[in-house]
Parts: C-alpha cells; sequence; structure tokens
C-alpha cells in the first residue's frame, strides 16, 4: 500500500509540473479528437479522450468548455504520460443544458464519477480549474473511492459568504446582464452558480487522497487555497 501511496504521489508532483510549466509557456494544441457523448443520470454530457496511461479527467472553469484545455496545450503535454477525458460540464458548451435547480449541485460531480465510470476505470486522477476546482473538490469529498488524487487550479476551499457573491452573479445572469456566447443558456449558468456546494469543514477533512492546488500569487483566490492548506497541510501546494 505504502508504494502504491508514493507511486500516486509522484503521479501528482508529475501532474502539478507539467500544469505549471504550461501556465507560463503554452505549448502546441493536441491533435483534435472525436466528439463523445454519454448519458449522467438523464442529462447528455459531451466529452473527448486523448492518449493512453493512467487516467486524467480534466474539467474546465465557469463559462467555458473543453476545448480550453485544448488551446492552452495542457491536452497535448499531458497525453504523452495519460489517458486524458475532458468533458463539458452540464450547462456548458455541448453537454445538456438543465433548467432544474436539482439537475445541479452534487450532480456536477456526479458526472465526473459516471464517466470515470463509462471510461471503464476504477479510478482516475481528478484535475479541474476554477469552477472545476470546485467540483474536483467536491468529488473528493462525494466520491474519492474513484479518485487517485484531486488537482485544483485558482480555486480552494470557498468560505461561506462566498455564496453572496455566487448569487449576485447568478441574479446578473438571470436579468441579463451578462454577455453571452452563442450557445449559452444565462438561465442553466444562473441556476448552475446557485447550486454549487459550499462544504463543510467536516466534508473537506473527509478527503484522504493526494491533494494539490496550484495558484497565482496575486490571484482573488488564494486565501481560500491558504484555508483549504490549513485543514489539509500535507496539500501539495504550488504558487506561482
Amino acid at each position: 500500500m505504502e508504494s502504491i501511496v508514493k507511486a500516486t504521489k509522484t503521479t501528482l508532483v508529475r501532474l502539478m509540473i507539467i500544469w505549471a510549466c504550461l501556465v507560463l509557456s503554452p505549448c502546441a494544441v493536441a491533435q483534435s479528437a472525436q466528439d463523445k457523448f454519454m448519458e449522467s443520470d438523464g442529462v447528455r454530457i459531451r466529452y473527448r479522450v486523448w492518449g493512453e496511461g493512467p487516467t486524467v479527467i480534466l474539467i474546465h472553469g465557469f463559462g467555458e468548455s473543453l476545448e480550453n484545455w485544448e488551446r492552452i496545450g495542457i491536452v497535448s503535454a499531458l497525453s504523452k504520460h495519460f489517458r486524458v477525458a475532458a468533458l463539458d460540464v452540464r450547462g456548458h458548451g455541448r453537454s445538456d443544458k438543465p433548467r432544474d435547480l436539482k439537475a445541479y449541485g452534487s450532480e456536477l460531480s456526479g458526472d465526473v464519477a459516471r464517466l470515470v465510470r463509462h471510461l471503464g476505470v476504477a479510478k482516475a486522477h481528478i484535475v479541474g480549474y476554477s469552477m472545476g476546482a470546485l467540483i474536483a473538490l467536491d468529488f473528493g469529498v462525494m466520491h474519492q473511492e474513484r479518485a487517485l488524487s484531486v488537482v485544483l487550479g485558482g480555486a480552494g476551499w470557498n468560505p461561506p459568504e462566498s455564496l453572496d457573491d455566487l448569487k449576485r452573479e447568478a441574479e446578473a445572469f438571470e436579468k441579463g446582464q451578462v454577455p453571452l456566447r452563442d450557445g449559452d443558456d444565462g438561465k442553466a449558468l444562473a441556476l448552475l452558480l446557485r447550486s454549487l456546494r459550499v462544504l463543510s469543514e467536516k466534508e473537506v477533512r473527509r478527503i484522504q487522497v493526494p491533494l494539490a492546488a496550484l495558484i497565482g500569487a496575486n490571484d482573488r483566490f488564494m486565501s481560500n487555497v491558504q484555508r483549504l492548506y490549513r485543514v489539509h497541510p500535507g496539500m501539495h501546494l504550488s504558487i506561482i
């Protein structure tokens, strides 16, 4: 068991190094992969897969899509060492955009767990950026039996008062005050924002898998990463 944990931590550090290097100097875009779809508790989820090796699941940020991981070179670099899968979070991209609050919340990390099963593997490295990092952290609470590690980019453990910010942002989408891109559904995005869970300390302490965070020194969410680090001092923290 000790050798397995050591190997997992080594892989986690490798993921972090690759990501950090790419943030500083993006590389070439990976060869495009074919769109695939799965049914996740009645919601159609789009995903793509590249490469071979241990499985890594990539979860994008709010208002983005899986193409972001391709565009900045993350897929190109990781797919040389891993089997990389990226999905459109429900409410985004070419995945379904339910207009029901109950379709979001814990279902966001549930989609990731279903994708792991759908890919035919027992566990995967879970990597998320911004909103995707919040989903990844929730995955670590709700589905850690499916996680080899959890890597957070640009986000940490949100405090309860963050719900007020999410509510204000949701209201802006509902009132049409936020420009939408082609294919965006403001109502769906607002519901997703309202559904994001603020985890309790008891829940966060429950995470036992290797955990890492990558964040910029001047990032406005630095305090949330430090908050997580106080609860998980063994977390691998990389500050750019």
